[in-house]
């Protein structure tokens, strides 16, 4: 066909890791952790802390592939490959065990925040839930699915852009939340003062 692109760079495939949409998923995501640390140095609250680390293990995880190769190194060395395609199940069990780390982590936070701060941050834990039904349940759909078909094509866009626009949403949340809601208390503040 004329003016078909027969070659499209993996730098510009939304699938591909290190491309330039997960590049800025990676900025999102060190964004969000900022505002987070920020956010605890000034509240001192313990479940800041553990939302800081639990989003800095989901970094380093997406950035550093570790569920799939972690989840890979041990159905390679199971043997479990030589009976059926288990990769996904290697990765699934990984997330598990990831999961089950961060759970711990955010209710060990949650046991001691006030309900002003579980009221601002449970968005957030909706949010991620989005980000992970695109990186778990959708992913693992796609991986059913042969490459290069309509199909395919389809799941990768709601599995990779999906994850992209809850991350989007994850940090814009973040950003009122925690940032804009700290500069508009601070203008409330001064303003008060003035009056006095």
């Amino acid at each position: 066909m004329i003016g078909a692109i027969e070659f499209w760079p993996d730098f510009f495939n939304i699938g591909r890791d290190w491309s330039l949409g997960e590049i800025f998923n990676y900025l999102k995501w060190a964004a969000l952790i900022f505002l987070l640390f920020r956010a605890w140095l000034r509240e001192k609250d313990l479940l800041l802390l553990m939302m800081c680390i639990f989003f800095m293990i989901v970094f380093a995880d997406d950035m550093l592939m570790v569920h799939e190769r972690v989840g890979a190194f041990l159905i390679i060395n199971s043997g479990l490959h030589l009976k059926f395609d288990a990769f996904q199940l290697g990765e699934i069990a990984i997330w598990a065990v990831m999961g089950g780390c961060g759970l711990i982590l955010i209710y060990t936070g949650w046991r001691k925040a006030d309900q002003n701060l579980r009221a601002r941050t449970m968005p957030m834990g909706w949010l991620f839930c989005g980000v992970l039904f695109c990186a778990v349940v959708i992913d693992t759909l796609h991986s059913l699915i042969p490459e290069r078909t309509l199909l395919g094509g389809i799941f990768l866009i709601l599995e990779d852009g999906g994850e992209m626009l809850f991350i989007s949403a994850l940090l814009s949340y973040a950003v009122g939340a925690f940032w804009a809601a700290r500069h508009q208390n601070f203008a409330v503040e001064s303003e008060s003062r003035k009056r006095r």
